[in-house]
């Protein structure tokens, strides 16, 4: 499924790129949110039980970004926290990190990325 990835190393950053879609020249500010509702959507659609990963358990590198004119693409990074992963009980989290603006159109189908853990 399209935005949806598997965790399998949780002591690296893994990086994530927003483009800038259609004429390039023109300024936006693009912000990354946490919304466990995809989480909650997933866990439906595929008769699932994934539990949102604490927020201790990783860092963003950003949680804005801002693109001048002529910038077509920026990258975030999400860095977990393995020691506090570790005190976790055993199960299936989920990270569910969606693209927001008010100055900007963001691809509903391309402006999420689902992180899928198992521990």
């Amino acid at each position: 499924e399209s935005g949806v990835v598997a965790v399998d190393d949780l002591q690296s950053e893994l990086p994530f790129t927003v483009v800038k879609g259609g004429d390039a020249h023109y300024t936006a500010q693009v912000d990354v949110v946490v919304d466990t509702r995809l989480i909650v959507k997933y866990n439906i659609s595929n008769d699932l039980n994934y539990i949102p990963l604490p927020q201790e358990c990783y860092t963003l590198s950003e949680s804005s970004l801002n693109f001048g004119e002529d910038v077509k693409s920026q990258q975030f990074f999400v860095t977990f926290v393995g020691e506090q992963i570790a005190a976790l009980d055993k199960g299936s989290y989920a990270v569910a990190l969606a693209l927001e603006s008010d100055n900007a159109v963001v691809n509903g189908e391309k402006g999420y990325v689902l992180l899928l853990i198992e521990k």
